[in-house]
């Protein structure tokens, strides 16, 4: 069984989620305030993911500058969001040199 990509962005102000099949194609996505209150706002939308998600495996990554208290937290894996949006514009967009990620806490 092919594995599904859950990807989890939680910033400053937003919390953002999607599943990804292995062929790229988006089966959920969320976006959404979080009003400060991170942990019941990521279970709200994990709950609506779960109904996307057929499959038993995935792989999690997550990152944005309140995923990385959540990562300590729980030990999951952090990548910083300016490095994970910069490969992912490297894969989708290998001629691209420029990439400006202005966010809630900082540009």
């Amino acid at each position: 069984m092919d594995k599904i990509a859950l990807g989890i962005d939680i910033g400053s102000t937003t919390a953002k989620v999607a599943l990804i099949d292995h062929k790229g194609q988006v089966l959920f996505k969320a976006y959404t305030r979080h009003n400060t209150e991170v942990l019941p706002t990521l279970k709200d939308i994990l709950i609506e993911a779960k109904k996307s998600l057929s499959h038993k495996s995935f792989t999690l990554s997550i990152t944005g500058s309140a995923g990385m208290g959540l990562s300590e937290r729980f030990g999951f894996l952090f990548t910083q969001e300016v490095v994970a949006a910069a490969e992912v514009v490297k894969q989708l967009y290998p001629d691209v040199r420029s990439l400006i990620d202005i966010g809630g806490e900082d540009s």
